[in-house]
């Protein structure tokens, strides 16, 4: 019997961090308002998608996005019977640990200066690897099975997460000079990316489209992909 399961990835929404332009990692920077109605347009994006389950980032933003988005959606399936939605919150997806960088500005001559790569720590932070690691465990523990089932499932995160999501499933090869950040594509705030599977083999993957945010931050990404055995 043929399953057929679906993944969205969703970053969540403009942040006070990211409206200065500051090294967020786990700091917990709110939503601004236009990054809350971007996770509602989110939302809208989705459709008619039913979610068999959602999870979220510990952070506020990525959870909140999630929330957001989930209440402006044509599909409210998923609220428990206290009218709530059920979000599994995750410290494995929390956004890559910046350590001294944080709160720093991105042009600050320390972050810009530094020599970042695959497997070096950011100063008493992770690295791309650490991160890679973790992610990976996740989709295998907790998304794959899912999937194999034939679920469709919602992971609102981080932009270091998504990429991180990215080197799981084969889609991207990280610089090992440069790391995750450095393949050339931004993950947009709040621009769901989906992930159709068939018998638990991703058979294509494409962006939807979020008004609320500039455009040409990155081109859709679509078509077939080989994910790693």
């Amino acid at each position: 019997m043929t399953t057929k399961g679906k993944l969205v990835l969703l970053r969540h929404g403009q942040t006070t961090y990211n409206e200065q332009h500051l090294m967020t990692g786990q700091a917990d920077a709110p939503l601004t308002p236009l990054g809350e109605e971007q996770a509602r347009e989110a939302g809208l994006s989705f459709g008619a998608i039913a979610f068999d389950k959602v999870y979220s980032s510990t952070l506020s933003r990525a959870f909140n996005t999630a929330v957001l988005a989930l209440d402006a959606s044509a599909n409210n399936a998923h609220l428990n019977k206290n009218g709530v939605w059920e979000i599994e919150q995750s410290p494995v997806i929390m956004e890559s640990h910046a350590g001294d960088f944080t709160g720093m500005h991105m042009d600050d001559p320390r972050i810009t200066g530094y020599l970042r790569s695959y497997i070096t720590p950011l100063p008493n932070g992770e690295s791309d690897w650490q991160v890679v690691q973790r992610v990976e465990k996740f989709y295998r523990n907790e998304i794959l099975p899912r999937i194999e089932r034939g679920e469709t499932v919602l992971v609102a995160a981080h932009a270091g997460i998504v990429h991180a999501f990215d080197v799981v499933m084969g889609l991207e090869i990280p610089d090992p000079k440069k790391g995750i950040w450095g393949s050339g594509h931004r993950i947009a705030n709040a621009t769901p990316i989906i992930f159709e599977y068939e018998n638990g083999i991703m058979t294509d993957h494409h962006q939807l489209e979020n008004t609320k945010v500039p455009a040409a931050i990155q081109p859709p990404k679509s078509g077939v992909s080989k994910p790693k055995p």
